[in-house]
């Protein structure tokens, strides 16, 4: 299995820095996320991969050989587009079949690849269908078909699931997961959704303006965020705004406990921000005291919202808002509470990060 590494990359369009001295190492078999919003650089790694755009400088190896000798058509790469790219005069045998046949590769050996690929993409009656004929999935699947006929040794996929309804994405998603394990491929995948990253990847790669932020598996970024960035973009999270006392951030007059603090240039009276997860906050009924550790905040029930697998409670302490979910199966938390009711916020320690502003 190939293993692909980038090492030292940079690209500039003009003025604009669209990559910024970016090094990953992809391992074989594994799949690849890079996420970011719009503008971050995440496609023009896609297609510098591709050769469909030139690094100004650095390098793209497969297995240690640079891309850069050769052309998009010999890298030995399957790329799905945001657009399917599809020919709408051809079938979808013929679709998938297209890079065979002007390869020079008989026909017996097209039909036979071609049947193989219907089955992996379970569309195995599809073959003599017109793409106008097509769900908006299956037309993703037959442009994933497409790609893989010659047989990548990487796979490149740009926003697959972008242009599929909500239910449909997160079922392509899956399947894409599925088909990506069975296969065994290496796959970079490019997405601005964090959920589908979260579901898809291996590795996730979080960029912004062209730099990478953070890389680690899906839990790991969503656990122990690096930045206040990372933070904010995988996952919903409460950040408070509070100042640094020399052992603790301070919210009001309120001191808040941080297991772990990284950063060690910090002085008395930094402006820091303290994250945490809604889901790792605590609420108690206010009638019912507080627990024996610190981290405690007194605070008033301004909004609730049951979403059905969901409850958001959005509590008011000192002029901050604070948000807490949990799942209403889990009896042991549900305190029926109400808006205007009094509450005690727990932040647990452990589950609170801090950040420099």
């Amino acid at each position: 299995m190939p293993r692909l590494q980038i090492e030292g990359v940079n690209k500039h369009f003009g003025s604009f820095t669209a990559l910024n001295d970016i090094w990953l190492d992809i391992p074989a078999g594994k799949l690849l996320c890079l996420l970011g919003p719009s503008g971050c650089g995440k496609t023009t790694i896609l297609r510098i991969i591709a050769g469909l755009e030139s690094p100004d400088s650095g390098k793209v190896l497969l297995d240690g050989n640079d891309l850069a000798i050769l052309p998009p058509h010999r890298r030995d790469i399957g790329m799905v587009f945001q657009s399917h790219a599809l020919f709408p005069h051809l079938s979808v045998a013929e679709n998938i079949s297209y890079g065979l046949r002007i390869t020079g590769i008989s026909k017996s050996e097209r039909l036979e690849r071609v049947d193989e690929l219907l089955e992996t993409i379970r569309l195995p009656d599809a073959g003599g269908k017109r793409i106008n004929q097509l769900s908006g999935g299956e037309l993703q699947r037959v442009s994933i078909a497409r790609a893989l006929a010659r047989q990548p040794r990487i796979f490149l996929l740009d926003e697959p699931t972008s242009a599929l309804d909500a239910n449909l994405r997160e079922t392509m998603q899956i399947e894409l997961r599925r088909l990506q394990q069975s296969l065994n491929i290496t796959t970079v995948v490019v997405t601005h959704d964090q959920s589908e990253a979260m579901t898809l990847a291996d590795l996730i790669v979080v960029m912004q303006a062209g730099t990478i932020e953070q890389i680690g598996p899906p839990m790991e970024i969503y656990e122990k965020p690096r930045t206040e960035f990372v933070a904010n973009f995988i996952g919903a999270t409460n950040m408070l705004n509070c100042l640094w006392d020399g052992n603790c951030a301070v919210l009001g007059n309120n001191k808040l406990n941080i297991k772990s603090i990284a950063d060690s240039s910090l002085t008395r009276g930094d402006p820091v921000k303290v994250s945490i997860r809604p889901e790792r906050v605590e609420l108690l009924a206010a009638n019912r005291g507080r627990k024996p550790d610190s981290n405690q905040l007194t605070g008033t029930v301004e909004f609730v919202r049951n979403i059905g697998n969901l409850v958001e409670i959005h509590t008011r302490c000192e002029n901050t808002s604070i948000a807490h979910t949990y799942s209403p199966q889990n009896l042991s938390t549900e305190l029926n509470l109400r808006e205007g009711d009094a509450v005690i916020v727990h932040l647990p320690a452990e589950h609170c990060l801090l950040y420099s502003k």
